[in-house]
């Protein structure tokens, strides 16, 4: 379990934990960021301290700060076109084509 900020961009990781405040922690879990859920960092952005996510199909900035308190686990990959797959699931298996 390491935290959110620590990820390398365009890598994923599956959400583990949110920490911090309960008000917080509600409002990011009203933005689909749920323990099990799969997250990529698409970039951080230097103006505002900030990190762009990839959370179900959205993209959600958080501040630096927040994401530390926000844990996951290395999981999954990215595809070329930016489409994060979990592992076990290839591209064109029953499992990813909706089949």
């Amino acid at each position: 379990m390491r935290p959110l900020r620590s990820l390398a961009p365009g890598t994923s990781a599956r959400l583990l934990q949110v920490g911090g405040e309960r008000a917080f922690r509600r409002r990011l879990m009203e933005m689909g960021l749920l323990p099990g859920t799969l997250v990529r960092l698409v970039r951080r952005v230097d103006v505002g301290n900030l990190l762009e996510l990839e959370v179900r199909g959205c993209h959600v900035s958080v501040r630096h700060s927040e994401a530390s308190q926000i844990h996951v686990e290395a999981d999954g990959h990215v595809e070329a076109d930016g489409h994060v797959e979990p592992d076990g699931v290839t591209p064109g298996s029953p499992a990813s084509d909706g089949s």
